[in-house]
């Protein structure tokens, strides 16, 4: 069993509760829809739907992005249905609108919420006089895929909505127990939850021992499961990733298996209007390309992709003095050839952008530094290099990330130099940014010499707040060195493959949330040496009530790993390499796919 054929399952599973969501709302086909989707949600609807075909097929008459311009009438044997995001959507200005067209007791609006049914939203809409004239509903979307071995939830501020607040927010939580046990349903129970992390602890306690059983024959089950917590690692974020896949997420963005691609990527795609192209296209098979070079080097991609070339040509030169019947045969392959064609072409011109944009001596400096920094360089040659450009005002999110990295590594920071750090970068980037630190401390990401300070999240706006408790210093000295995180020879070439396939990903670094993973499945949860090595973070382990003992499971070698907070493309490589080496599979379902630019500017939203 490959973990493909569970995200087919998976994907199958989602269509199925998409369509018993619409036909509710239908009234099993007795009043026609206006389906009303958040932008941020278009990806994720038009995967479970399958098309706007399947959808007129549902009783979906026209579908409507939500803006403020939108205007909306309910005709007689009509109903609207408003599919948002309790992340993104204002409920006050919601309010306003579904007064404007619920109009009549017999013409309801149906409201459907992702993750869940947000009750503070809903709090909101009562205020606002629309209950009574709206059906509010969760939209059965617990996770969608982004590959053919990844799940992603809809809970793209879990790190700074779970982690930036008290922490083990129960609600958050909850929300990715239900999404695990919904997974566990269609595939089959798990005999063990190891978890690392306190947000991790209240997910698998959460999570429901005996999940109930989906339509159809259940597969073998799991392995087992992992769930860890983003900020148990948050020094790999911070590091500029050098995968492939991962070049690609911060440069142009991955959302649910696309990216949007500009003018010098795809013809015909301006700066304003970027085409939205499929690197994984759901079920069936994914781009093959982008499959053999998301996990490499990005500087592989060449000579890779001139392979895929010759072999492309070699296909086509087959029609050459070809029979009638060999002249039939190619035509009937043509469409792919075509498809492929066009794949190339894309993935060609994203090598030569990646190459472009990542080959200059800056970017280089940058990755020397991040390296100095992680591997325990000397920490007043950082703070210089790290100061001088602050002064001279480079780009914010670098320079920010480069703080952060530092302050995490280092800790604790020296009360001067924090002082030092803090008072300069305000001084070059304004202290509007005051509110953005606070923030940043609250998740961990900034850790001043004291600890990690919990921020009330109502002294926000003025940039500081009482401590309503402390996350404990994890020593990431010694978990580099038992887990040998750095590439002992330093960091090879940024266009040459590393020694060690493991440091490639990270320039000579090794993420030691990948690492963590692996140790887990090695010894597990309840392993004396493991959990002494993590502290002061939490490790366990929660037997399923009613599952028979590991040792009595046959699985199919596959492990279900949780990561609260998200994950990047980078780990995700080096674990698929670690799963191939040892002969183990992993589905990986996580809240957010992130970088190190959505991390921090996660922390600079303006509320």
């Amino acid at each position: 069993m490959e973990p493909r054929e569970l995200t087919d399952k998976v994907i199958f599973a989602s269509r199925a509760e998409w369509d018993a969501f619409l036909d509710r709302a239908s009234n099993h086909g007795a009043v026609k829809l206006h389906l009303v989707v958040d932008p941020a949600l278009t990806t994720r609807v038009d995967q479970a739907s399958g098309g706007f075909s399947h959808l007129q097929e549902m009783g979906v008459v026209k579908v409507y992005l939500l803006s403020k311009d939108l205007h909306l009438t309910t005709q007689p044997g009509h109903r609207n249905v408003f599919v948002l995001s309790t992340e993104t959507t204002a409920p006050t200005e919601l309010a306003a609108r579904l007064l404007e067209t619920a109009g009549h007791e017999r013409r309801k609006a149906v409201v459907g919420f992702l993750p869940r049914h947000d009750v503070g939203c809903a709090a909101v809409l009562e205020d606002g006089g629309v209950f009574g004239k709206v059906d509010i509903e969760t939209v059965p979307l617990h996770a969608s895929p982004f590959a053919p071995d990844a799940l992603v939830m809809p809970t793209s501020d879990f790190f700074h909505g779970c982690f930036g607040d008290l922490v083990g927010n129960g609600g958050h939580c909850g929300v990715v127990a239900e999404a695990m046990a919904w997974v566990c349903s269609i595939v089959g129970p798990c005999p063990a939850v190891h978890a690392v992390g306190s947000c991790a602890e209240q997910t698998a306690g959460l999570f429901n021992t005996d999940p109930a059983s989906s339509s159809g024959t259940r597969l073998a089950p799991f392995e087992g499961a992992i769930v860890i917590d983003r900020t148990i690692d948050l020094v790999s974020p911070l590091c500029n990733q050098l995968t492939y896949g991962g070049m690609v997420d911060e440069t142009w963005g991955a959302d649910l298996g696309t990216a949007l691609f500009g003018p010098d990527v795809v013809e015909g795609a301006t700066v304003d209007k970027p085409t939205r192209v499929a690197l994984y296209r759901g079920v069936g098979e994914p781009d093959a390309i982008y499959e053999s070079l998301k996990d490499r080097n990005f500087a592989e991609a060449g000579p890779q992709l001139t392979q895929q070339a010759r072999v492309l040509g070699a296909s086509y030169d087959e029609r050459h003095g070809a029979s009638v019947t060999d002249l039939k045969k190619f035509v009937s392959k043509l469409g792919g050839l075509k498809a492929k064609h066009r794949s190339l072409e894309t993935h060609l011109n994203v090598s030569t952008a990646l190459l472009g944009n990542r080959s200059a001596d800056a970017f280089t400096d940058l990755l020397e530094l991040q390296l100095q920094i992680v591997s325990g360089g000397s920490p007043s040659s950082s703070l210089d290099a790290v100061l001088e450009r602050i002064y001279r005002q480079e780009p914010l999110i670098p320079v920010l990330q480069l703080v952060c990295l530092m302050a995490t590594v280092q800790l604790p920071l020296k009360p001067r130099d924090w002082d030092i750090v803090l008072t300069a970068f305000y001084q070059s980037y304004g202290y509007a940014h005051l509110a953005t630190t606070a923030r940043l401390c609250g998740t961990g990401l900034l850790r001043p010499a004291a600890g990690v300070l919990k921020v009330d999240p109502k002294a926000d706006h003025a940039g500081g707040g009482a401590a309503v408790g402390v996350l404990p210093d994890f020593k990431f000295k010694a978990a580099r060195k038992r887990f040998r995180l750095v590439q002992p020879t330093g960091g090879a070439g940024v266009h040459s493959q590393t020694e060690d396939e493991l440091y490639h990903a990270l320039f000579g670094y090794k993420p030691l949330l990948a690492a963590i993973v692996d140790r887990v499945v090695d010894v597990g949860g309840e392993n004396e040496e493991l959990r002494k090595c993590l502290a002061p973070h939490p490790v366990s382990c929660f037997p399923r009530a009613g599952a028979a003992p590991p040792t009595q499971i046959t699985g199919n070698g596959i492990w279900l790993v949780v990561v609260l907070g998200g994950v990047t493309c980078a780990e995700l490589a080096i674990l698929r390499q670690l799963g191939k080496e040892k002969g183990r599979k992993y589905l990986f379902l996580t809240t957010d796919l992130c970088t190190a630019e959505r991390l921090l500017r996660g922390a600079m939203r303006v509320d």
